[in-house]
């Protein structure tokens, strides 16, 4: 088999195994959004005050150069770990988990900011 068949197979792969043999944690099982002013944290409903509270802190939050900086931070080392430092498939799927978890963060914060939930699956194409 030529190497870049084996890489094709190895990225379909490795996205099969993150998305349903891990069963990862989703954005829609972090801070359940389940209509406006009701949202679950842990099972447990959060009354309206809390609600309004964390809407003003995500808000707060997306401006945050700390964010934006920790953010960029890991994204880079996570294509590092894709691109540059893989050796294997461990590292291939370590990268891809990196993404992963930061486009779970990233679509929490923005169903936070609609009050719907919203895709947060995000497939790592190279």
């Amino acid at each position: 088999m030529e190497s870049s068949e084996q890489k094709i197979l190895q990225k379909n792969l490795i996205n099969f195994i993150i998305e349903d043999v891990f069963n990862a944690v989703s954005y829609e099982d972090v801070l359940r959004i389940r209509s406006k002013d009701v949202w679950e944290h842990k099972g447990k409903v959060l009354s309206v005050l809390e609600v309004k509270s964390l809407k003003q802190e995500m808000e707060i939050m997306k401006q945050m150069s700390l964010w934006r900086m920790l953010h960029d931070e890991l994204m880079w080392h996570a294509q590092r770990m894709l691109v540059n430092k893989s050796k294997g498939e461990e590292d291939l799927i370590a990268g891809k988990m990196l993404i992963y978890w930061i486009s779970v963060i990233e679509a929490r914060l923005r169903a936070m900011g609609t009050n719907k939930e919203e895709g947060a699956l995000v497939r790592i194409k190279e």
